[in-house]
Parts: C-alpha cells; structure tokens; sequence
C-alpha cells in the first residue's frame, strides 16, 4: 500500500475511500466480506454509509 511505504511522498499518495451500502435485508455477514474484500484490494478508509434518519 502507498500510505505505508516511506519512499512515496504524502502529496504522491493516493486515497482510495469506499463507502458500503447494502439494503436492511442483507445480511451483516455478507457486509463483512464485502468490506474484508475491498480493504484487501488496498481501499482505504472504507465506511458503511447509513439511511438518512427520517425528519
């Protein structure tokens, strides 16, 4: 990963941030997996991103 290696300057890096969005009905393993498998794939940060409350 970029953010880790010394030699790649800070303004050089890249930040790759993913937000996860999945349907109440899924279920909170299958979010896992996905979230293990895009942090694995050097995504960084990755968020769960949530319904916006009702008024």
């Amino acid at each position: 990963m970029l953010e880790a290696r010394a030699d790649v300057p800070p303004d050089e890096r890249i930040e790759r941030t993913v937000y996860v969005r999945a349907p109440r009905s899924t279920r909170y393993g299958e979010v896992a997996k996905v979230i293990d498998a895009v942090k694995g794939a050097g995504a960084q940060p990755v968020s769960l991103q949530t319904d916006a409350l009702p008024n």
